[in-house]
């Protein structure tokens, strides 16, 4: 099992509980006459419980049989994903942690990673979409009104195609000048926020899920400056072309190869 698949499914396995309890507290608090509907409603809960409770299972086999068991249990620690299992950490698993003994290469290849990563492209669908249907709106109504009749609705859609066809420009042109790298990933350290870290000035890191009004983002949370006083720094997941298990994946292995 690939290592990005098997720190999915662990992750999973919190979702799992959260449904199984539901469907569980739904059909407890049914008020079926038979009682099959509370039987078959239990049924259905009990593989997602089942899946929580077979994760220290999954997570132990996984640590014995993986090639990279420090870069997974290290994802699972930043994820919170390892509380409360009572994880045996040999000093094997923490030197892989620590001191992977695998190549860059062969763990960027084996694992699907890239070093540099762009900004999130811009969805431009929409806006094409609007821009056609603009287009059909102004034939449609020019065979079936004329424009003295009624010229606000030739103008508005005139005006929603122009600034259609504006927003359009502009997104392409943004995406052109996005083809540059903003985060880098080498044996020297990390290009973020327009600046270099050194992988030995990196002290930890850590994810902190996005709430209501803020997005996904991975805190870099302590790190040295020229003065050796500790400071953070943010790389923002909604605004660069990489997810949460990639980020960590990359940070986890130059850290501990480089650091």
């Amino acid at each position: 099992m690939k290592l990005k698949k098997a720190i999915q499914i662990v992750e999973y396995s919190n979702i799992a509980l959260l449904v199984g309890l539901f469907i569980g507290v739904l059909a407890l608090v049914s008020k079926s006459p038979d009682g099959k509907f509370l039987i078959f409603e239990l049924l259905f809960a009990f593989p997602f419980l089942l899946t929580f409770f077979f994760r220290k299972l999954l997570i132990n086999q996984y640590l014995k049989k993986s090639k990279y068991p420090g870069a997974f249990y290290s994802i699972l620690d930043k994820l919170g994903l390892t509380q409360n299992l009572e994880i045996n950490l040999t000093d094997d698993l923490l030197n892989e942690v620590y001191k992977p003994s695998y190549s860059t290469d062969e763990f960027l290849n084996d694992n699907n990673l890239k070093t540099e990563i762009e900004a999130k492209k811009i969805q431009l669908p929409l806006i094409l979409i609007c821009i056609v249907l603009s287009i059909i709106g102004l034939f449609y109504f020019r065979q079936k009104i004329k424009f003295q009749e009624n010229p606000l609705l030739f103008i508005g859609i005139f005006i929603f195609l122009i600034l259609n066809v504006y927003l359009w420009t502009k997104g392409k042109q943004k995406l052109k000048n996005n083809n540059d790298p903003i985060v880098k990933f080498i044996d020297k350290g990390l290009y973020l926020n327009s600046r270099r870290f050194d992988w030995k000035s990196i002290y930890d890191w850590n994810y902190q899920p996005g709430g209501k009004n803020e997005s996904d983002k991975l805190i870099i949370i302590n790190y040295y400056d020229k003065d050796q006083s500790i400071q953070e720094t943010v790389a923002n997941l909604s605004s660069i072309n990489s997810d949460k298990i990639d980020f960590l994946l990359l940070m986890t292995h130059f850290k501990g190869k480089y650091g």
